[in-house]
């Protein structure tokens, strides 16, 4: 297996046809696996890269990691079965103290996100299926506008 010191990592978000900024739509998605499989490349999950480069020293080179951010149901309704077609794995990254919330009580938690997210039991599933799972904080705030003391009280 050829190895390499860069790794290919695509970042999605919710795969469904609402044409807004963080979605893509099912049929696209499908045609963007099907070109990374066409170039030989599969999908791994953050994780076993970072392994593999334990291991040899190098992430590998026909890897590409893809990850979907905030947990949303069409991770597993839409992206995993197109996935798995493939034979590609993954990373989700979840929103800790918003999993399980339907899109009206999300919106309400947090005003960014306003989409079904995945519950305990379906995470369970997609780990089942291979896709590894992450953080991606607990409330999903916009870290850009917390300030340095902000940030250090949470991690302290």
């Amino acid at each position: 297996m050829k190895t390499s010191d860069s790794l290919l990592v695509l970042t999605y978000h919710a795969v469904d046809a609402r044409r807004s900024v963080i979605s893509v739509a099912p049929d696209l998605f499908r045609r963007q696996m099907e070109t990374l499989a066409s170039r030989g490349l599969s999908g791994v999950s953050l994780q076993d890269a970072f392994r593999h480069r334990e291991r040899t020293g190098c992430f590998p080179i026909n890897a590409v990691v893809l990850t979907f951010d905030d947990g949303y149901v069409s991770v597993l309704d839409q992206a995993l079965p197109i996935m798995q077609s493939f034979g590609f794995r993954g990373t989700t990254f979840i929103i800790s103290g918003l999993v399980g919330l339907n899109a009206a009580q999300a919106r309400n938690a947090n005003r960014y996100i306003d989409r079904d997210l995945l519950g305990w039991e379906q995470l369970s599933e997609l780990v089942n299926c291979g896709i590894e799972i992450g953080s991606h904080t607990v409330h999903h705030p916009d870290l850009t506008r917390l300030g340095p003391c902000r940030t250090r009280a949470r991690h302290s």
